[in-house]
């Protein structure tokens, strides 16, 4: 079962991370890119969607815990949804641009 969870978690991540690179390759110049600059955002991106993701799971056992109540699993929650409308926005704006 670990194995499943692992090869899930890790699908994911990859997906975000890839998705997140190539939304802003689309933004930043392509002459001022280096393999090591893209190298170094991929990480960036990885490591917030990493705190998203951990953020998500904590919010959402908040939730359950105080059966809706809180705040903070509120705060937790709806970050990672700014986060995605926010992605879905910025690649609509780069899909208009090209």
């Amino acid at each position: 079962m670990e194995f499943v969870f692992d090869v899930l978690v890790e699908a994911i991540f990859e997906i975000f991370a890839e998705g997140f690179i190539a939304l802003y390759l689309a933004f930043a110049p392509q002459k001022a890119m280096t393999e090591k600059s893209k190298k170094i955002i991929g990480y960036i991106f990885l490591a917030i969607s990493v705190v998203l993701m951990v953020g998500l799971v904590i919010g959402a056992v908040v939730l359950l815990e105080t059966k809706g109540q809180s705040f903070w699993g509120w705060l937790l929650i709806g970050l990672n949804v700014v986060y995605i409308i926010t992605g879905i926005t910025l690649k609509i704006i780069a899909h208009i641009k090209k």
